[in-house]
C-alpha cells in the first residue's frame, strides 16, 4: 500500500501529540492558485465539515487561492498536509524523499471548513473564508485524505 508511504513517515514525527494518530498524509508541490482556472470540472470530490455551512461546491472552487492571508497562509510552498484525528498539520517539504522535519503550521480541526479535490489541487477551506492547498498527485491518494476528514466531520457532528 504505496499511499500509506507519507503517512507512516509523518506518524514517526516527534511532535505529535501524545495519542495523536495520522489519518492521512500528502506530499504536495506548491501552487500558484491565481494562475489556476476557476472554473469547477466534473468529477470534484469535496467534503464539507457540517451541515451548517453555506457553502457550495463551487465557493471552495472559485475562490481566489492566493493563500497569502488569513489561515491559509502558510500553504504557498511545496511540503506535505497531514490530517491527524486532533489536527492539520503542514510542514515545508521539498521532495517525496526522506521524512517531513519541521511543521510549518498546525490548525485545530474546528478551524477547517472543507476540503476538496479536484484538477490534482487538494484545496483546505478555513472559517475564515481563506483557501489554501497544494499540487498533489494521484499516486499520493489525496481522496483518501477526504475519506479520513469526512470521518472526523462526521464525528465530530456527532459531538
Amino acid at each position: 500500500m504505496a499511499y500509506w508511504h507519507m503517512t507512516k513517515k509523518v506518524a514517526r514525527h516527534p511532535d505529535l501529540g501524545e495519542g495523536e494518530t495520522v489519518l492521512h498524509a500528502c506530499y504536495g508541490l506548491s501552487a500558484d492558485f491565481v494562475a489556476l482556472s476557476n472554473v469547477a470540472a466534473g468529477g470534484t470530490s469535496i467534503v464539507l465539515r457540517d451541515s451548517s455551512l453555506t457553502s457550495t461546491q463551487g465557493d471552495l472552487w472559485e475562490s481566489d487561492f492566493q493563500g497569502k492571508s488569513g489561515l491559509a497562509a502558510p500553504l504557498v510552498y511545496t511540503g506535505v498536509l497531514a490530517l491527524t484525528d486532533q489536527r492539520l498539520l503542514y510542514f515545508k517539504k521539498g521532495t517525496v524523499v526522506g521524512r517531513p522535519k519541521k511543521i510549518v503550521a498546525t490548525w485545530p480541526l474546528e478551524e477547517v471548513a472543507a476540503v476538496g479535490y479536484d484538477d490534482k489541487i487538494l484545496r483546505v477551506r478555513f472559517r475564515d473564508g481563506s483557501v489554501g492547498g497544494l499540487h498533489v498527485p494521484s499516486s499520493q491518494h489525496p481522496k483518501r485524505f477526504l475519506e479520513a476528514f469526512e470521518t472526523i466531520a462526521k464525528g465530530k457532528e456527532a459531538d
